[in-house]
């Protein structure tokens, strides 16, 4: 292991984390670092275009080539590619269909699916699914703006009394983590869905899964919300959600 690069690593990390000019004293006394071995690695930075130096403190600075370098990254991470691997193990520990999908207008656009019991996915990718039926449509809506929240749920063919409840599960599912359908709007399926997070913390995508009504237990239900909200954090640890 080269400890050179990462004491280079650990310095320029520092250095984002604390935020303004840091000057070689500081840094080492911050650090614990000889200042010798800090003025070298600030010099072999600055040579990298990672750092630069400010005249006006004496210190230095982290350069927008790391912004440049993590916008590169993240623009290489494919959604659908990532939770590949997520979403057989959900499918094979539930033994029913696992879907990521995005919300895209007043609806869940499915990018990927996978299924326990056949290679035809019974919910596609690209399929379309209602905001307000369904786990993945319900945490999607609990993370949106609130005018287009209360869009989607004017234009819903809710019947009477769902208005409330279902602005009261937004709530009830934003706070715990993830959403969980019993059921309640379609009597056919049943599910578990949580958010998928960016390196800035917004919602980006929901992961979930789904089963028909007949299959139903509350052991079943928990077993889903393990790993649907394990898969999550996985999943947005892939696209830099450091929580």
């Amino acid at each position: 292991m080269d400890s050179t690069f990462l004491k280079g690593l650990r310095v320029l990390t520092h250095m984002v984390d604390r935020g303004g000019p840091c000057g070689v004293t500081a840094l080492s006394r911050e650090l614990g670092l000889p200042k010798s071995n800090i003025h070298r690695v600030l010099k072999t930075l600055e040579a990298a275009g990672l750092v630069r130096a400010d005249p006006a403190t004496r210190g230095y600075l982290p350069t927008l080539r790391l912004w440049d370098l993590g916008l590169r990254v993240y623009d290489s991470v494919d959604l659908e590619r990532e939770a590949r691997d997520l979403l057989g193990e959900i499918a094979g520990g539930t033994g029913e269909t696992a879907i990521v999908a995005v919300r895209d207008g007043l609806s869940a656009r499915v990018m990927a699916s996978a299924c326990a019991h056949s290679p035809r996915c019974p919910v596609p990718a690209g399929e379309r699914l209602p905001l307000h039926e369904g786990a993945i449509g319900r945490i999607l809506l609990a993370h949106a703006d609130i005018p287009h929240a209360e869009r989607a749920l004017t234009d819903a063919a809710l019947p009477p009394g769902g208005l409330a409840w279902l602005r009261a599960d937004m709530a009830e599912s934003a706070a715990r983590g993830c959403a969980v359908d019993r059921g309640d709007w379609n009597a056919g399926q049943y599910g578990v869905a949580a958010p998928v997070r960016d390196i800035r913390g917004g919602v980006m995508a929901a992961i979930g899964v789904t089963g028909p009504i007949d299959r139903y237990s509350e052991d079943g239900l928990t077993r889903m919300q393990e790993l649907v909200t394990g898969a999550a954090a996985e999943l947005s640890h892939r696209f830099g959600c450091a929580a």
